[in-house]
């Protein structure tokens, strides 16, 4: 038999409140298990919509039809006002999906500013954002997460270096 691994990258606040529970229906259904990572803190995806200043991401918002494929709450969150914080508000969601004996790791804290900003951040922003997102996933499971796996697959060698401060058995950080 063959074994594979299925990561699953849970980025927002909508996706860990409708797609994870859905997710984990479908899998018990089909005895599989899968690897979540999830982004806990603010859920600011919304504040990619600033980069509609630049043509070729307008276009390619217009031609993906982003509004209905992800929603109006989506590209939003974050704009206005504060994001929320995904692990306090949807805690039992990411618990629920631990004790149905998925593997859980980080994601990251804010995956918008990950994304965005990872290459100006120096190691102290680094390990604080990395350590903010351990924390409260450690909160939520009563234990470290035992793995992590970075947004947009942005790593570098001061991640790396960041990262092996913490108890993580592997990283899910490339291609």
């Amino acid at each position: 038999s063959m074994k594979i691994g299925l990561r699953i990258d849970v980025d927002t606040y909508r996706g860990t409140q409708l797609g994870v529970p859905n997710l984990c229906k479908i899998l018990a259904a089909n005895s599989i298990k899968a690897s979540f990572f999830f982004s806990v803190g603010p859920d600011n995806m919304g504040r990619h919509l600033f980069r509609l200043i630049r043509p070729s991401f307008l276009i390619k918002m217009l031609r993906s039809n982003a509004a209905s494929l992800y929603g109006w709450d989506i590209l939003l969150k974050g704009t206005l006002w504060p994001g929320p914080i995904i692990g306090e508000r949807l805690a039992d969601i990411i618990r629920c999906t631990f004790e149905a004996g998925h593997g859980i790791g980080l994601h990251a804290w804010d995956h918008h500013a990950w994304q965005s900003s990872i290459e100006k951040m120096d190691s102290d922003e680094i390990f604080s954002t990395l350590k903010k997102g351990v924390d409260l996933l450690s909160k939520i499971l009563d234990r470290p997460p035992t793995c992590s796996a970075v947004p947009s697959w942005k790593a570098n060698d001061t991640v790396l270096l960041e990262k092996s401060k913490f108890p993580f058995s592997y990283n899910s950080d490339c291609r």
